[in-house]
């Protein structure tokens, strides 16, 4: 079921896109996060949490698919912004917000602190006020991604481990992103940024097995005793 999503990724790096039309190049980079909208559609819901959970992430994947289509264009740079900055809110309500797991939250914020002390002299206008709080958005989401994947205790260990390396993927992605917009030219940038990005999303997108796989785990429970 995650065949379109591979192919969408292939796609995007196989054509030159920036000799597309905006359209077209917009429709190529949106189509991994489509197709994974429609992976996690067709996923049927078993119980209420997880209906909750899914449908905060397909609103996150919705508003990502907008900021992609923003960020083609350099001066929708801060719409795009905002989109993934509500795309993340998506995520953290989806993956709860726990005040545990305290030595990450001081290692992402304290990344964060060193990234913004990075781009503040390439900032200017807006984005002195935006860039911190987008940051601040990212670090919190990948702290809920890592914090998940320690509350969810299951006999697996990608599925117990997926949400935390799609929320560092991302935070890596967008870390990259602007060193390279607003310090200094990264060597690969695209292939840097988009990679872990496409990846972080389907991490994201894979963090409702949890709920599945916590699901099944307790009907088994129940039908052995």
């Amino acid at each position: 079921k995650l065949i379109p999503f591979f192919i969408g990724v292939f796609v995007y790096f196989y054509f030159p896109l920036k000799q597309l039309p905006f359209l077209q190049r917009a429709c190529i980079k949106c189509f991994p996060i489509l197709a994974l909208i429609g992976f996690l559609y067709l996923r049927e819901a078993k119980h209420s949490d997880e209906y909750k959970c899914r449908k905060l992430i397909l609103i996150g994947l919705s508003l990502s698919c907008i900021g992609d289509a923003f960020l083609i264009k350099a001066n929708l740079f801060i719409p795009g912004m905002i989109a993934f900055a509500l795309a993340h809110v998506m995520y953290i309500l989806a993956l709860g917000f726990h005040l545990v797991e305290l030595k990450y939250g001081f290692l992402l914020y304290g990344i964060y602190t060193i990234m913004l002390y990075i781009l503040m002299p390439g900032l200017t206008g807006p984005l002195i006020y935006a860039v911190p709080i987008y940051g601040f958005m990212l670090a919190t989401m990948t702290w809920c991604s890592l914090t998940a994947m320690n509350r969810c205790k299951i006999d697996s260990w990608w599925i117990s481990r997926i949400t935390g390396i799609g929320g560092v993927l991302w935070m890596t992605s967008d870390a990259v992103l602007a060193y390279n917009k607003f310090v200094n030219e990264v060597p690969y940038q695209d292939v840097l940024i988009m990679v872990s990005y496409y990846l972080g999303q389907l991490g994201i997108t894979l963090s409702s097995f949890i709920s599945w796989k916590k699901y099944d785990l307790l009907m088994d429970s129940k039908k052995a005793k």
